[in-house]
């Protein structure tokens, strides 16, 4: 037994006490404390060379007796000559002749310690067998397993074997020392080495077995496997005519036993596994050609409760194979999707259970787009707002775009819609205001673009390379008149005109020269007297309010009419009003 004690540190005078339970002077080496030299505790001893410190024979020193154990702690059982034996094989057994005296019990306990039991005898060969082994040693008697200690006259072997066999001597059993003899042994004393009873305390040499105690079946027709419902007994060794084995369903048959080979469909159960004779791969179903369910005996996986799987094989014996049966397996099936679209790539949202790839079905799940063919993973990817290529880039964003499919995209700074021919870029899609047509003359200017109504401003509006009058799609509400100025006064004859965009020579934009002969008649003229509508706003002379006054003349009264006027009676004026003249020197008028 292991002490696992709390030791203290050790200090300086310190030394180790081992445990001394037994008491014989020899302590436990794995059961100790540290204490000071000069005060050893209570049970405790300074040696620790004890092997077994709960059992006061055993210790260094002791002496050694033949019980298979280590008295005296060298690390040997039974070493030196406590304990002769000789040691003899019979039939499979050992046997150990122990030629040391012990009582019948001790005899047993010893046996049992080396893991044999006192010898059971079941034959008279094996009686004269070992009868020839003792008499070799001694003619001393030898203890035998054989006893009626338990209830007397009921004989017994000590492994609890059945009797099959006893070797009495004559008027033996006989309890002769009127004690209680109720141990049997070997006698040599006898001539045929018969057994006696003897108390079973007396001290006799003994015979070990190797071997247990074993079940035996009648086996009647020596094919080595015994009739379950036959004779039993029970024994260390085997008889003739007996077996270990009770599985025999036919013991009156050698060729039919749990060892013999199947015939299978003939009816009998050659092997004795009580399995139907019919059901050869032995799957809990008889072959459908013996009026069974199995459409394949002799395959264990087919059968009508085995699962259809994908091998072409008919798993169920339902009459349907892999994809036509409604219930296969869809564990076993091969990994396919829907492919609706036919291009090869199938619809991750829509798995398939199937054996074999069809046409409308594919063995990836690798289509982003199962409605349109030009859509999968080997797809070029193209310019079309779409991700023609299922690589989670679209377009611009993805690296592999077919540049063949670029538009081209210009800059329209003037945001008019049309782009600047010079300023052009090839992608999927326009950069920021930039616009698919580069048809603008003047990005500068969201006035000026294709489309645009050509005015006469001198600029090409339209962008079609023609500017004003040259454009014929120039708007001609825009188109002004021209004057003919014929006087170069800077004044235009309103009946003379012509329509452009530019003034023609001698010509001005100004319509109001009443008389485009004389450059000193228009509209910034000064009015004078002459006669004549100079300044051309339709009044003549003293008609005229911006009349230039300083260009009148004195007209005097002739009352008399005779030519000459009143020197006092005058009046300023372009022309005379009637009996007016201009000379002013009639004496008497």
């Amino acid at each position: 037994m292991l002490h696992f004690l709390f030791v203290a540190a050790a200090s300086a005078g310190d030394v180790r006490w081992s445990l001394d339970a037994d008491g014989d002077g020899y302590g436990d080496p794995y059961a100790y404390t540290i204490a000071p030299e000069d005060d050893r505790p209570t049970g405790y001893v300074d040696d620790d060379t004890d092997c077994d410190d709960g059992d006061p024979g055993v210790h260094p020193g002791a002496t050694e007796t033949c019980d298979a154990v280590d008295q005296d702690c060298d690390g040997l059982d039974d070493d030196g000559p406590v304990c002769p034996f000789t040691s003899a094989w019979y039939r499979g057994h050992n046997y150990l002749l122990v030629n040391a005296a012990r009582s019948w019990p001790d005899a047993a306990d010893v046996c049992a310690r080396y893991g044999y039991q006192l010898t059971t005898l079941y034959s008279s060969e094996e009686d004269t067998w070992l009868d020839g082994q003792v008499d070799a040693l001694s003619t001393l008697k030898w203890w035998i397993g054989y006893h009626d200690r338990t209830s007397e006259g009921d004989w017994e072997w000590l492994d609890g074997s059945t009797d099959v066999f006893t070797n009495w001597y004559v008027a033996e059993p006989n309890d002769g020392y009127g004690t209680g003899e109720d141990c049997a042994l070997l006698n040599r004393f006898h001539p045929d080495l018969g057994w006696n009873d003897e108390p079973c305390d007396h001290l006799e040499r003994f015979v070990c077995e190797s071997g247990e105690t074993l079940l035996l079946f009648a086996d009647n027709d020596g094919d080595g496997f015994g009739d379950p419902a036959g004779g039993r007994l029970r024994h260390s060794d085997v008889p003739d005519g007996w077996s270990t084995r009770g599985d025999d369903c036919d013991d009156t048959d050698p060729t039919i036993n749990p060892a013999a080979s199947e015939h299978w469909y003939d009816g009998v159960d050659q092997d004795c596994d009580e399995h139907s004779d019919y059901d050869a791969d032995f799957d809990g179903h008889d072959a459908d050609f013996a009026g069974g369910d199995d459409c394949r005996d002799g395959d264990s996986t087919v059968n009508p409760d085995a699962p259809e799987v994908c091998n072409r094989i008919d798993d169920d014996c339902d009459g349907l194979v892999d994809d036509d049966d409604p219930s296969l397996d869809p564990g076993e099936t091969t990994p396919a999707w829907l492919d609706a679209d036919g291009d090869g790539f199938g619809d991750p949202t829509v798995p398939v259970a199937i054996c074999t790839i069809v046409a409308g079905v594919s063995g990836n799940d690798r289509d982003c787009d199962d409605t349109d063919p030009a859509i999968n993973p080997y797809a070029t990817e193209i310019c079309n707002t779409v991700d023609d290529d299922c690589d989670g880039y679209v377009d611009d964003d993805d690296a592999s775009v077919d540049p063949g499919t670029y538009g081209t995209w210009y800059a329209d700074a003037d945001g008019d819609g049309f782009g600047d021919p010079d300023a052009a870029t090839l992608s999927c899609e326009p950069d920021a205001g930039g616009v698919g047509v580069g048809t603008d003359c003047d990005d500068a200017d969201p006035t000026v673009h294709p489309g645009a109504i050509e005015v006469c401003d001198g600029v090409d509006d339209d962008c079609d390379g023609l500017v004003d009058i040259a454009d014929p799609g120039l708007d001609p509400a825009t188109v002004p008149l021209w004057y003919v100025d014929g006087d170069g006064d800077g004044w235009g004859d309103p009946d003379r005109w012509v329509r452009d965009c530019l003034p023609p020579p001698g010509t001005v934009g100004d319509d109001t020269d009443c008389d485009d002969a004389d450059p000193a008649v228009n509209p910034a003229a000064t009015e004078v007297c002459d006669g004549y509508d100079d300044d051309c706003d339709a009044l003549v002379d003293d008609a005229d309010p911006s009349l230039d006054l300083a260009t009148r003349a004195a007209w005097h009264v002739d009352g008399d009419a005779d030519g000459f006027g009143h020197p006092d009676l005058t009046r300023a004026a372009c022309a005379p009003a009637s009996g007016e003249v201009s000379d002013g020197s009639d004496c008497n008028d």
